[in-house]
C-alpha cells in the first residue's frame, strides 16, 4: 500500500477531513528528526496517527521501502485520555485499512508501544526484567505521599525550632492556605510530605546536580541529605514513584540490556527505529534525555509535536525549553543538524475572530520577541477560511 492509498482508504476524496498540504508534507516525511510546530485546532493528533500507520502499512512508497514492525513504534503522548484518543484512532482506520486491503489485517496494531511515558517505562522496564525494576511497586501519587508520610525523618521526627528554617526557606512551595495556617508553627506532616514530594520531583526531572547543591549548604545542603534518604526508603521497600521511574528508566537505556532493548538482537527483537512524541512542549529533561537515548540509533527517526505557546505545565516540572530549543538539543545529543521542521498553522477550531486575537496577545508581550522565548521564525496561526483545499478534523 502506498502512503495515497492510505490516505484514500481513510478519508475517501471529497471528504473534509483529508489532509491539507503541509499535513502532506508530514506524513512524506522519510527519516531523521521532524520538529513539527502545531498550533492550537490544527489537526496534529490526526497526523500523528496517519503517520503512526503510515509506518505500519505502506511500502514500496519513495518515503519509505518496507513497513516498519509495530513493535519497534514508539508513541508516547502527555495523558492516558490522549493515549487512549490515539489508540482509539488508529483501532477504527485500521478496519477502514482492511476493508480497502484484507490482507493488511496480518499486520498486529496491538505491538505498537503507545501511552504515557510513564506507562511505556514501566512495561519496557518489567519486559527487559531490568536489573535496578525487578520485583518494584510502582506508587501512585497518593501512595507516595503516604509512603513519604510514614517513612521521612523530617516528618516523623520533626523538631518545631531546628525545622521551622528549613521549611521557611521552602515557603513558596507550600499552598498559600497550607502555609498560612501555621503561622510561625511547623506545617502539618501532611503538607510536609506534599511538599517535599515537589521538591524531590524537581530535583530528579530537572536532573539537579547533587554536589553543587550540597555545596550550596544550609538547607539546599539538607534537602539533598533528605532526597538520598528518600532514594534509599525507595530501595529498602523496592517502591518507586512516577519520577524515580523516569530517571530509572534513563539509567537502563545507557546499560547494555537497555541499548539492546533499543538497537535490536537479530532474529529476536526489531528493537525500536521510530519516537514519536505529542505535547512536546510539556517535556521535561529528564524525558528530553529519554527521548534523544531512544532516538539514537541511525537515522535519528524522531518526530515531535508540540506548540511553545500552550506549554501548561512548568508547574509540575514541563520544560517548555525542550520544545524551543529542539535543534540545538539535536546537535547535542544525536550529533546531527539536519532537522526537518513542519508548521502546522492552520486552525480548524475557531473562528477566525478568535485566531486572530489569539495571535495579537502572543505578540503583545514584549517577553515573547526575545530570543529564545519561542521558536525562532514562527508563523502566526491561519483561520480555517484562509487556508486552501480541505482539511484534517482538529484534534
Amino acid at each position: 500500500m502506498k502512503l495515497q492509498q492510505l490516505i484514500d482508504s481513510i478519508h475517501p476524496p471529497g471528504s473534509p477531513k483529508r489532509p491539507t498540504t503541509e499535513q502532506e508534507k508530514i506524513l512524506a516525511h522519510s527519516a531523521g528528526p521532524a520538529w513539527i510546530l502545531a498550533g492550537p485546532g490544527s489537526g496534529k493528533t490526526e497526523v500523528l496517527t496517519l503517520l503512526a500507520l503510515r509506518l505500519m502499512y505502506v511500502t514500496g512508497d519513495t518515503m519509505q521501502a518496507e513497513r516498519v514492525p509495530a513493535e519497534s513504534i514508539f508513541l508516547t503522548t502527555f495523558t492516558d485520555k490522549a493515549a487512549r484518543n490515539l489508540q482509539d484512532r488508529i483501532s477504527r482506520y485500521r478496519e477502514r485499512l482492511i476493508l480497502a486491503d484484507p490482507s493488511l489485517a496480518a499486520i498486529d496494531v496491538s505491538k505498537l508501544r503507545v501511552g504515557t511515558l510513564h506507562g511505556l517505562a514501566n512495561d519496557l522496564l518489567q519486559e527487559a526484567r531490568a536489573k535496578e525494576y525487578r520485583n518494584v511497586r510502582l506508587m501512585d501519587e497518593l501512595e507516595t505521599a503516604m509512603f513519604v508520610h510514614e517513612n521521612m525523618s523530617l516528618i516523623r521526627k520533626s523538631d518545631q525550632v531546628a525545622d521551622l528554617p528549613f521549611w521557611s526557606h521552602f515557603e513558596f512551595m507550600f499552598h498559600p492556605m497550607a502555609w498560612k495556617r501555621t503561622m510561625a508553627r511547623l506545617p502539618l506532616q501532611w503538607d510536609m510530605a506534599l511538599t517535599l514530594i515537589k521538591l524531590f520531583n524537581r530535583i530528579c526531572e530537572d536532573r539537579k546536580d547533587l554536589n553543587a547543591m550540597r555545596q550550596a549548604g544550609g538547607p539546599i545542603a539538607r534537602l539533598v541529605d533528605l532526597y538520598e534518604e528518600y532514594q534509599q526508603h525507595l530501595r529498602d521497600h523496592h517502591r518507586c514513584d512516577f519520577s524515580q521511574l523516569q530517571d530509572r528508566f534513563l539509567t537502563f537505556l545507557s546499560s547494555p540490556e537497555g541499548q539492546k532493548l533499543r538497537d535490536g538482537v537479530d532474529g529476536v527483537s526489531p528493537g525500536i527505529t521510530h519516537v514519536l512524541v505529542d505535547e512536546y512542549q510539556d517535556t521535561n529533561l529528564v524525558q528530553e534525555a529519554i527521548y534523544f537515548e531512544l532516538a539514537k540509533r541511525a537515522p535519528h527517526n524522531l518526530v515531535i509535536v508540540g506548540d511553545d505557546d500552550q506549554a501548561m505545565y512548568r508547574f509540575r516540572g514541563g520544560s517548555v525549553e525542550c520544545m524551543v530549543t529542539f535543534d540545538q538539543a539535536c546537535a547535542q545529543f544525536l550529533k546531527t543538524k539536519t532537522i526537518a521542521l513542519y508548521p502546522l498553522v492552520g486552525n480548524f477550531r475557531s473562528h477566525k475572530s478568535i485566531v486572530e486575537f489569539c495571535n495579537a496577545y502572543v505578540d503583545a508581550f514584549p517577553a515573547m520577541k526575545k530570543p529564545g522565548a519561542r521558536v525562532a521564525g514562527k508563523p502566526p496561526l491561519v483561520p480555517k477560511s484562509s487556508v486552501q483545499g480541505n482539511y484534517l478534523a482538529a484534534g
